[in-house]
């Protein structure tokens, strides 16, 4: 509004707002508007504050781009909550593995430099406490337009625009995703941005897929699974097997090993991050219990993904800290680092449901109750 009223005088309560505005993830928009707005005012009163501003904000944009250049990680992202009749922007917190707020994958990883520069969105109703649905054909045509719009256009936050990235298959269920925004001809941008195509193309061998968009979006949605980063391997210490195969069917799909020496790497790895997993009826602290270790992980660890058991040491080849099954390789990838999605510390019961009962019930064994 500035721009359009060179002649308004900034009160202090206008200066103390910019000043704070300065300490958000929103610093590169408010600073391009910022020196619009200097370059049309000509009254000393307002020009000499917005000066300082502008030198404040150059000075903390120059520390924040020499810190992430030694540390990319990312601790905040930017949340865009859509609804059938307004957009509305937000921070939340990355939480890790579990906690409040939203959680790290390998792609905000390795990109944490660009932290202004990703955002996600989540398509919700107006209370935002449930999916968003159309509850007759007029209603789910409007609803369809304005998530098909979002998707297809982006959206545009801070005179930037966010498109498209990827989404996990959690956030798929949740109706949500990430989104990316690419250079547009900013002048002061210090970093080399990658773009869109430069990032999914970094994930892997996405190419050699055969069966269509799909599956090759099942595949992307790898990385962008909410994952912990543990132990970082060299790719000699990876080793695959086949699947143990009987009369047709597969009794090691997506089941691999891990070596104990590894998994108290990673183990290593959770309490120097200092992750805690919090889960119904368990609550585990690492620092406390420094002989803990599961009997088994569930991992991504470049275009792989499945379960990993503790074995022996003696029982895994040598040289060896990880063997990966045929059916857990999805596709070829150049990230070795074991990515942690989950695990259990706890022993916890388990249940027969409906489908275990009918395989039992196919096989010909006996019903008791």
């Amino acid at each position: 509004s500035l721009s359009h009223h060179p002649a308004l005088v900034l009160t202090s309560e206008c200066l103390k707002y910019l000043q704070e505005m300065v300490k958000t993830q929103f610093q590169h928009a408010l600073l391009l508007r910022l020196r619009q707005v200097s370059q049309r005012l000509t009254s000393p009163s307002i020009c000499g504050p917005l000066r300082r501003i502008l030198t404040d904000l150059e000075t903390l944009r120059t520390t924040q781009h020499d810190r992430s250049s030694s540390n990319n990680k990312m601790d905040e992202v930017q949340q865009v909550i859509v609804t059938p009749l307004c957009v509305k922007v937000g921070i939340i917190p990355l939480a890790g593995a579990r906690g409040d707020g939203d959680d790290g994958n390998r792609v905000v990883r390795k990109y944490g430099q660009f932290a202004d520069r990703f955002a996600i969105v989540r398509i919700t109703d107006e209370c935002r406490n449930s999916r968003l649905k159309g509850n007759d054909e007029q209603g789910r045509e409007f609803v369809f337009d304005k998530i098909e719009h979002v998707l297809r256009e982006g959206v545009r936050i801070g005179g930037r625009l966010f498109k498209f990235l990827g989404y996990s298959m959690s956030q798929q269920k949740s109706h949500s995703c990430w989104v990316y925004a690419e250079a547009q001809g900013e002048q002061h941008e210090p970093r080399p941005l990658p773009n869109i195509r430069k990032i999914l193309k970094d994930l892997g061998r996405l190419d050699q897929l055969e069966h269509g968009t799909s599956l090759r979006a099942a595949r992307e949605s790898q990385a962008f699974s909410a994952t912990i980063a543990t132990v970082q391997l060299l790719p000699h210490e990876i080793g695959s097997v086949d699947d143990v195969q009987r009369n047709g069917y597969c009794f090691s799909d997506g089941v691999g090993m891990i070596s104990v020496s590894c998994a108290k790497e990673v183990m290593r790895c959770l309490r120097k991050s200092n992750v805690l997993f919090i889960q119904p009826g368990e609550e585990v602290r690492l620092e406390r219990d420094a002989e803990l270790l599961p009997s088994a992980f569930q991992v991504r660890i470049g275009g792989a993904k499945g379960m990993l058991t503790v074995r022996k040491d003696f029982l895994v080849p040598f040289g060896k800290k990880v063997i990966l099954r045929k059916s857990m390789q999805k596709f070829q990838s150049k990230d070795y680092q074991i990515e942690l999605c989950t695990t259990r510390f706890r022993a916890r019961p388990v249940f027969l449901n409906r489908q275990l009962a009918l395989l039992l019930s196919s096989l010909e064994e006996k019903a008791e109750t």
